[in-house]
């Protein structure tokens, strides 16, 4: 019995050693996995941060979107720069004061203020024309007035067509940083995959 109870013993110590080498790994490898798993949390929401990339298909869509909007404006803009040229133009041919184009879809009030009121004085001074002759006082006033507001409207137009084309820059910068966005998403997606493959692996093992 005594040598039984002996042999017992060392049995149970024998399985005690295994249990806790066994119990010692199993810790180091869940304290290793753990380090693991923070380690690659860290990396991606550093790299997410680094490259802008959260979402890799809905920002790749809203990237789409905007170049589709941005395009859109552009084309608004280029067409009010047409209309401005050729009002500008139509101003420069001008050898006597004579109407000017108005509600040609303009979107400036203050340009189309200057027009209107360009276009009443023009018609004021036509009407004075038919019983007046040009070295009349309010001919001559009119005159003034007319020459002050094609000053006006140069100055008008510059500014406008300056700011078009200041929105104009804007707008394709904007496009270009979209389509950037687009072109290096690919990539960037693929490197996020790597975290993220690498993240289940980790975490299975974790589990496991």
């Amino acid at each position: 019995n005594a040598i039984l109870e002996c042999f017992m013993n060392d049995q149970v110590n024998d399985k005690r050693q295994i249990f806790s080498l066994s119990l010692n790994f199993i810790d180091r490898r869940l304290n290793s996995i753990i380090g693991v798993i923070d380690s690659l949390n860290l990396e991606t929401t550093k790299y997410k941060k680094q490259n802008l990339i959260f979402t890799p298909e809905l920002q790749t869509d809203n990237a789409l979107s905007d170049i589709v909007k941005s395009g859109d404006e552009s084309l608004k803009l280029e067409i009010q720069l047409d209309i401005i040229k050729s009002l500008e133009n139509s101003l420069k041919i001008q050898n006597n004061f004579s109407l000017l184009p108005f509600n040609i879809g303009i979107e400036n009030s203050n340009l189309n203020d200057l027009i209107l009121l360009y276009n009443e004085i023009v018609n004021q001074r036509t009407k004075l024309l038919a019983g007046a002759t040009k070295q009349n006082p309010i001919i001559v006033q009119l005159n003034s007035q007319l020459e002050e507001l094609k000053i006006n409207l140069f100055k008008s137009l510059e500014n406008y067509k300056s700011s078009i084309n200041s929105s104009l820059i804007r707008i394709q910068n904007f496009k270009n940083e979209s389509q950037l966005l687009i072109d290096n998403i690919p990539e960037k997606e693929t490197k996020l995959r790597s975290f993220s493959r690498n993240f289940e692996i980790a975490e299975k093992l974790y589990l496991f």
